[in-house]
């Protein structure tokens, strides 16, 4: 299905472009939770992204690892990961979560931004995940929710907000399990091992102006699904509304505002 998904160049382009980045934070918490039972340099040898994209969550961890693959089963995200790409140390290619592409007992960490939900059977990417982590090696896997403009006054706020789900619950029709795992932050999951941690109390954020954030929102899957089955384009209404609101308002719709996502982690130890 993620392959289906995200086949398109154009998706892949925009998935890069208008997509978060994730927050410090986030690798600080997941390097920690590693050099709990694994010492360095040793814990900092190889680290496999996986569900790579466009290279947001492979860029967060490439500072920190003398090696990382970024693997992902779209050519047309790999191809945009690779494009952009700053690092040495980080070699991308296309390939499945049913296959990692790595030796029994060589990778210290394994993680997955905002791709672990499309992972099913997930049995089969825990045994995998399980084959190449070394003794004490790490599984990562983290996503943003839904987002929140977080720039103008409290009521205005709310308005623009109330858009954006009225948008969001539009596509009901179109929702997949994966959707559901990612409003749901996680929790229907627990990671297969004994040492598992959650954190819940992390954000990150983006400069954005309206172009921007309905093209980050027309990267939903769902949303593309809705368009090519119904032939209708639910996002021109809420760009209407929301300029409407904004023109209410006295503030300009070309302003630049700030968008918020909740981020989560959740952490097992081999």
């Amino acid at each position: 299905m993620y392959e289906t998904l995200y086949a398109d160049k154009d998706v892949a382009k925009a998935y890069h472009t208008f997509r978060p980045t994730y927050p410090e934070s986030l690798a600080k918490e997941i390097l920690q939770f590693i050099d709990e039972k694994l010492e360095k340099p040793f814990s900092r040898k190889l680290a496999i992204d996986v569900g790579c994209g466009s290279g947001q969550s492979t860029k967060l961890m490439a500072n920190h690892f003398d090696r990382i693959i970024g693997l992902d089963i779209s050519e047309a995200q790999i191809f945009e990961a690779k494009r952009n790409n700053e690092h040495d140390n980080v070699e991308f290619t296309v390939g499945s979560f049913e296959k990692l592409p790595a030796e029994d007992n060589s990778v210290s960490l394994i993680f997955a931004g905002t791709a672990f939900h499309f992972f099913e059977p997930f049995e089969n990417f825990y045994k995998e995940v399980k084959r190449v982590l070394v003794p004490g090696g790490c599984l990562a896997v983290f996503s943003y929710a839904l987002p929140f403009v977080a720039e103008f006054d409290d009521h205005v706020n709310s308005k623009l907000n109330d858009f954006r789900l009225t948008f969001f619950n539009e596509l009901d029709d179109f929702k997949t399990p994966a959707t559901h795992h990612v409003a749901n932050h996680y929790k229907d999951f627990e990671l297969p091992f004994n040492n598992f941690t959650r954190i819940n109390s992390m954000k990150t954020n983006k400069s954005m102006n309206l172009d921007d954030y309905a093209g980050y929102l027309g990267s939903w899957s769902f949303y593309r699904n809705y368009v090519a089955n119904r032939k209708t384009d639910p996002l021109k209404l809420f760009r209407s509304r929301f300029e409407e609101t904004l023109q209410e308002e006295n503030i300009p719709t070309n302003v630049t505002f700030t968008v918020e996502w909740p981020v989560f982690l959740l952490c097992g130890r081999n």
